[in-house]
């Protein structure tokens, strides 16, 4: 690995390169669904957007642990556990669109001079009563018995004997594996990355992958300071930005409140969409920099 602050291991948890793959990943699942567990016993509490938004990325992140280190897991016992983390993100799906639908409307039209804002009172208030009714239903969901049960049944699964394999590996050396594999990806699609949303947003997952990989073997101050970290977050916010405004941009073509007021904020969102395209080039070019200095060897500012 380059000595930089790329390498994933520099700043690490206490984590003894005798540790053993196995040993680690019992662990980190213990970890990671304790976070599932604590975010949605909060949720029940209160559906917030933070609730909703903590929920879903701490499900998320168990995901992706089970998905980068799949052949580590056995198959039989993390296809159930990954569906049941997949049905619960689905729960939260609506809640959270509704509140993006809503946030993007409110601040799209901020300035009430501007022809969107004078135009899109109904837009505003149509979409706060669609986020109303989807924390409602959400409400509902996590108030009923299957909702509770489901979360019974994940702690079920993360704690199965059979589910992580023996393996002596050191934990250690398999994560840098991963972390190269998972890097030369990203830096391929990149390369090719072009303008099709669908393709930008392909490209979101395998960001989210590397940085929930990098943050899942760093130290809280390793993770403060590193560098490429730091542009895996920008560069996952511009493209999380482009995703949620294109999804409005597609609501707003069929929308029938008020057509003349959507056409005038589609306006607005083509003109952000080559600003977002443009933020996204930038952040990609600095990490590609990133890379290309610590693969000479040169470790980078922090």
């Amino acid at each position: 690995m380059p000595k930089s602050n790329t390498t994933s291991y520099r700043g690490a948890k206490e984590t003894s390169s005798a540790t053993s793959l196995s040993v680690y990943l019992r662990r980190e699942v213990e970890a990671l669904h304790g976070s599932v567990d604590h975010a949605a016993a909060a949720l029940a509490r209160s559906v917030t957007p933070s609730g909703v938004h903590d929920t879903r990325v701490a499900a998320r992140r168990l995901r992706v642990l089970l998905q980068v280190y799949r052949g580590a897991f056995d198959s039989a016992a993390a296809k159930p556990f990954k569906r049941a983390l997949a049905r619960l993100a689905y729960d939260l799906e609506p809640a959270r669109d509704a509140d993006v639908t809503r946030r993007a409307i409110e601040n799209l039209t901020r300035n009430p001079h501007t022809l969107a804002a004078r135009q899109s009172r109904a837009l505003r208030e149509h979409a706060a009563r669609e986020y109303a009714l989807a924390v409602a239903r959400l409400r509902l969901t996590v108030a009923a018995a299957p909702w509770r049960r489901r979360l019974l049944n994940l702690q079920r699964l993360s704690i199965l004997s059979s589910l992580v394999k023996e393996n002596d590996a050191a934990a250690m050396t398999e994560t840098n594996r991963l972390v190269e594999k998972r890097r030369r990806r990203l830096r391929e699609a990149l390369g090719h990355a072009g303008k099709d949303p669908k393709r930008l947003h392909r490209i979101r997952l395998k960001i989210k992958s590397l940085r929930y990989l990098l943050e899942n073997c760093l130290s809280k101050a390793a993770i403060v300071r590193n560098a490429e970290l730091r542009r895996l977050r920008q560069l996952q916010g511009c493209l999380g930005d482009l995703h949620d405004e294109e999804n409005l941009l597609e609501t707003l073509r069929t929308n029938r409140t008020r057509p003349d007021a959507a056409g005038v904020l589609r306006d607005v969102l083509k003109a952000r969409k080559k600003r977002h395209l443009q933020e996204f080039k930038s952040h990609r070019n600095h990490l590609l920099h990133l890379w290309h200095r610590a693969a000479a060897g040169i470790i980078p500012r922090r």
